[in-house]
């Protein structure tokens, strides 16, 4: 739930900016309007209602990690607002306010690098709203090179910033579905209906998946041509009367240039509807304005006809409110958003692969297998086939292990390898398949292979020093479990297995101290109570055994830690000495029991 206040807070800050920039642009005095004082507020309010309800939006609002799409356009129009503020005042106050308007944009990059196009952002908003036709030849042209030169700068900054070459980008297309060629003849036909569905709020419409064919020419699909003409056209018609419809013009070239970074050349996936949530910031601005115009103008309409526009608005805005509300309501469950996906895109594979999913986590596995091996069939469609592939072979291969059936499961396993070898997700499962069959040395192979291809992460070098212990190679396992807790010196797991490594390597304090520190990480696990216990015992410190045994019987039921012993005991790894701890932590735990029940008995008889 916190999360989602948070999401629903930035959108509703959001939307105040919006209509906050919106009245500062009405009020420039080239926006003149009949019965201004009427007309601004009402333009404003409802550009920015139409924008902030619309259903399209929920994606960006709901889905939790497009914080980064609603933080950026936050960020974003916040400088927007600081640059306009900028513009109309002077001196101190000027500087003060284009300070903030770099240092909002900053924030807006450093939230999604979408946002890196604010400098083009500002240049169209200098020419359309600040510069008269005296002021073109001269200033507004240094401040384009200005501003065209920041872009750059930002650019590579960036770059330099994450470590990518943004002159390889391209490269990405290798592991696509489509090409470079292809992209840019199919981003027309999404945009297009993008516009669609801002403009027409159907939640039929509406998806986190879509069945999308793409454009091989300009003639196939046939709608390509049409949106490509559409669009160029459009823009076009908006350039040329930018300056003497600039709140008509404004927001359609807005939308396109703030489209640039993910739906043009860049190896992105094709199709997001929360792409839109900055490029739509002002796209309902022209229909508000019409609708205000008709509304405000008494001349030539009649009262019906105004009174008409009136409740069709009220209409619009609450069918959209309505279909916001529907639309929110499919994200309640994975389950719910990736069936309504299905349904949508009945090719998708990734809405199968996560379908699958979470019917694995349901328990439903007959249906879990059969969403899995849907997105294996469906694999060539989705934008990474080789990766569907993989997570799909990973999904059956992880059932039917616990369904039995060991045999498919490893081969699946195989096949997932044969695939990639170095595959992340697969060398961890078939790792941990060979470690519960124990097979410790199948089991280290791959986890040394795991721990080698990403040797940062922890939880690989955990599981290398892990299966080096069960198979008795302490050495191995010490030198893993120390490099694993040099990257996350806070996991109970880590520490327990090198205090356990340790006390089998005749380090007994060593061995004492990282035990010690899993308890405090994790007071709720048997076997650290028990560990520790035989630890004492080995070095005859008896007292400190009966005291973390009494602390173990206090958390513990008492036949819970009597199975575990046992279990530990008759363990093929013998990692817990038998003969030397079996008995005296037996007749310890039956001392302690004993003890509480005279307390019981005599409190009783009192």
């Amino acid at each position: 739930m916190g999360y989602h206040i948070v999401n629903i807070t930035i959108h509703i800050i959001t939307s105040l900016i919006i209509f906050l920039i919106i009245i500062q642009l009405l009020e420039l005095p080239k926006n003149s309007i009949k019965n201004k004082a009427k007309t601004n507020y009402f333009i404003a309010l409802l550009s920015a209602s139409l924008w902030a309800g619309s259903p399209i939006q929920t994606q960006a609002v709901t889905y939790i990690i497009q914080r980064m799409a609603s933080l950026a356009a936050l960020f974003y129009l916040l400088a927007i607002f600081c640059y306009i503020i900028g513009r109309k005042s002077s001196g101190k106050k000027r500087t003060t306010l284009f300070i903030l308007c770099f240092l909002t944009y900053i924030l807006a990059i450093g939230s999604k690098e979408n946002a890196i196009v604010l400098p083009l952002s500002l240049i169209l908003i200098e020419f359309t709203f600040f510069q008269n036709n005296r002021e073109l030849n001269r200033l507004p042209w240094k401040r384009a090179a200005g501003f065209a030169a920041s872009t750059i700068a930002s650019i590579f900054l960036l770059s330099w910033v994450t470590g990518a070459n943004p002159l390889s980008l391209v490269s990405g297309y290798e592991s696509r579905s489509f090409t470079l060629i292809e992209r840019v003849l199919t981003e027309p036909r999404i945009l297009v209906n993008y516009l669609v569905q801002l403009f027409l709020p159907l939640t039929s419409r509406l998806s986190i998946e879509h069945q999308l064919t793409i454009s091989t020419s300009l003639f196939y699909p046939i709608t390509t041509l049409p949106s490509i003409i559409f669009i160029l056209s459009l823009c076009c018609i908006s350039i040329l009367h930018l300056r003497r419809y600039p709140l008509i013009s404004f927001p359609i070239i807005f939308f396109f240039l703030n489209h640039l970074v993910e739906s043009t050349v860049l190896p992105l996936e094709l199709i997001f509807e929360h792409r839109n949530y900055l490029p739509s910031a002002f796209i309902f601005l022209p229909f508000s304005f019409l609708v205000a115009n008709a509304i405000y103008t008494k001349n030539k309409l009649s009262n019906l006809f105004q009174s008409t526009i009136i409740i069709a608005t009220i209409c619009y805005l609450t069918l959209s409110g309505l279909a916001t509300y529907t639309r929110n309501s499919v994200w309640r469950t994975e389950g719910s958003l990736w069936n309504d996906a299905l349904y949508k895109a009945p090719s998708s594979a990734r809405a199968a692969h996560n379908l699958g999913r979470w019917y694995r986590e349901q328990g439903d596995f007959p249906k879990a297998i059969q969403m899995f091996n849907l997105a294996y069939t469906n694999s060539s469609s989705s934008p990474t086939p080789e990766r569907t592939v993989l997570a799909s072979l990973n999904g059956m291969a992880s059932i039917c292990y616990i369904l039995g059936e060991k045999e498919h499961a490893i081969s699946l396993f195989n096949k997932c390898l044969e695939i990639n070898p170095t595959d992340e997700a697969c060398l961890k499962n078939i790792s941990l398949t060979w470690i519960l069959e124990a097979q410790y040395k199948k089991a280290f192979e791959k986890a040394t292979l795991l721990a080698q291809t990403y040797p940062n992460n922890p939880e690989y070098l955990y599981t290398k020093g892990f299966i080096a212990m069960l198979a008795g190679k302490y050495i191995d396992a010490r030198k893993s479990l120390s490099d694993a807790l040099s990257h996350d010196h806070d996991d109970w797991k880590i520490n327990l297995a090198l205090g356990v490594t340790l006390k089998k390597l005749g380090a007994y304090k060593n061995a004492i101290f990282f035990i010690q520190n899993s308890l405090r990480l994790n007071p709720k696990n048997i076997d650290t109570y028990l560990y520790l216990a035989e630890t004492y015992i080995i070095i005859n410190q008896f007292n400190d055994t009966k005291k973390i045994i009494e602390k173990m019987l206090d958390i513990f039921p008492i036949n819970s830690v009597i199975e575990r012993e046992k279990t530990l005991n008759s363990s093929s790894h013998n990692l817990f000495s038998k003969n030397l701890t079996k008995n005296f932590i037996l007749i310890t735990i039956k001392e302690k029991l004993f003890n509480r029940i005279d307390r019981e008995n005599s409190n009783k008889s009192k």
